[in-house]
Order: structure tokens, then sequence, then C-alpha cells
């Protein structure tokens, strides 16, 4: 009897403390046990977020998932070299330079750099000084009369070719042309060559074929009195042209990877072109 009245009295002594933990789990703590309002909330282990559409935990789109965390892709670093939206004046202004006899084929008229075939015997020239290498130029065009025009890029200590020039697109209402000019039609040596009339027959179809090989030439669609836009780009040996954001042509040439590039400009042939919103990227991280 006494062994039933201990057992007895040991399982209410267990019941009554297991109801006290549950009263004092739901009562209120004391002022001193209580969070502090400006305490972080808890957060969840980065290794068991996952990365929504590509987004960071910022909202950012464009970053990579590796290892359970969110890693933004790295972007091309750009350094603009040179921009100009021919804002504010009637003239292009001192940062360019024109041959004197073309003075008058350059005007700017309601922000907007006009240039006009005023010789007979060669396109009006403009050039800005730019050094660079690597690089992305972008502009737009109207044509306004004019059958062509050529964005030249040079450098005046090259002596191995005419008037410096390195490489080119040409631009036409129905073509578009990409010419390496160092190893191509402006090399001195092939100048010279293409001049001989004792030139032998097999000799000028070599010459030729080995001309073909420093130009890319496309057929495009450009509407006079319509604005487009192109942009150049140059890496290394190669250099494409996009005629209003679509690839039309590529060239890879050894003369497109001259180092010393050291100036840029327009060469406009059989009337008025008008040209807007030049600008000059450097890409130290390359992009495609």
């Amino acid at each position: 009897m006494y062994r039933l009245f201990c057992i007895a009295m040991l399982l209410a002594s267990c019941f009554a403390t297991s109801a006290n933990a549950r009263d004092n789990s739901s009562a209120t703590p004391r002022d001193g046990d209580k969070p502090s309002v400006s305490d972080p909330p808890l957060q969840e282990s980065s290794r068991n977020r996952t990365a929504v559409r590509g987004k960071s935990d910022h909202g950012n789109e464009g970053g990579k998932v590796k290892g359970g965390s969110v890693r933004m892709a790295k972007e091309p670093k750009q350094a603009v070299l040179f921009q100009d939206d021919y804002e504010g004046r009637a003239e292009p202004g001192e940062k360019y330079f024109v041959p004197q006899r073309m003075l008058d084929g350059w005007h700017v008229v309601d922000g907007v750099l006009i240039g006009d075939q005023v010789c007979d015997d060669h396109g009006s020239v403009i050039r800005t000084d730019v050094p660079f290498n690597d690089v992305e130029i972008e502009f737009d065009f109207q044509f306004n009369g004019g059958s062509r025009f050529n964005l030249v890029i040079d450098d005046d200590d090259e002596k191995s070719v005419h008037a410096g020039h390195l490489c080119r697109v040409s631009v036409s209402k129905k073509d578009l042309k990409i010419s390496d000019d160092k190893t191509g039609g402006m090399n001195l040596e092939i100048r010279k060559r293409r001049q001989d009339p004792s030139l032998s027959v097999d000799a000028k179809a070599t010459l030729e074929k080995r001309l073909a090989a420093t130009q890319s030439n496309v057929p495009v669609q450009v509407q006079p009195g319509q604005w487009h836009t192109l942009r150049v780009r140059i890496k290394g040996d190669r250099m494409s042209a996009l005629l209003d954001g679509k690839l039309s042509a590529s060239l890879q040439s050894p003369g497109i990877d001259h180092a010393t590039k050291k100036e840029l400009g327009f060469t406009v042939i059989g009337g008025k072109v008008s040209f807007d919103n030049l600008k000059v990227v450097k890409r130290s991280l390359s992009a495609n």
C-alpha cells in the first residue's frame, strides 16, 4: 500500500512540472529579457537562398548563381575617349581640323555636323585627335544628297601608307565596306605596283587577290533623309560594323591591329551627309 502511495505522489509531481513549463513558455518575458527594437531579424543562411531569374538580393538582374550565392556578371569596363553632340555652336570647333581648302565643307546646324564636298578632286575631310587601340565608335548619320562617306582611322606618323591611312568603313546607300588600308589599297608599295604599266597579267591578278583579302564589302539599304546609326568595333586585328544594331560586315586583317591609331574622322563624297552623337569608347575588358 505504501508503495502505491509513493508512485501516485511521483506521478502527480511530474504532471505539475510539465504544466509549469508550458505556462512559462507562453508568459511575457521580463523587462531584461526583451529583445531590442533595433536588433536585426534573424537572417536565413545564404547557402539556403535561391536566386530567382538571375536577380541578386538587391534586385539587380544578370547575376550568375554559383555555390548557392549570387555573383554579378562582370560588365566590360569602358572609358569615353571622345564624345560630341554638336550642340551650342555653328562650326565644328577647335578640337577638329579641316584642310584649308575644305573649310566651307563643314558646318554645324541645329546641333548636327554637316559635311559637303566642295572640292572636285577630293571629298571633304574632317579629323580629330583620339589615340586608341581596341575601341568602339558610334555615331548617327543621314544622307542628304551625298553619295558616300568614309569613317577613316589614321596615324600620320606611319610612313608606309598614303596620308597615314590605317583602316576605314565606307558607307553608301547600297553598300558598306571595311578596308585595311595599311596592308591594302593605301600601302605605298601596293599603290606603286598598281600604277606600274609593265605589270604582267598574272602579277595584276595576284595583286588584286591580295587587295581583296584586305576588304569586306556587303550590300545594305540606307534610306536618304532618314537617320541611321553605325557602330564600329575594333579588337586586335578584327574590325566589325553594325548598321542600326545589326552586324553588317566584319574583317580580320593585320593592318587593323596597328598599335598607334592616333586620329579619326569623316570624309564626305558627292554632296551633303549629316552626323550626330559621335562617341568613342575604349573597353578595358573586351566585349564580343
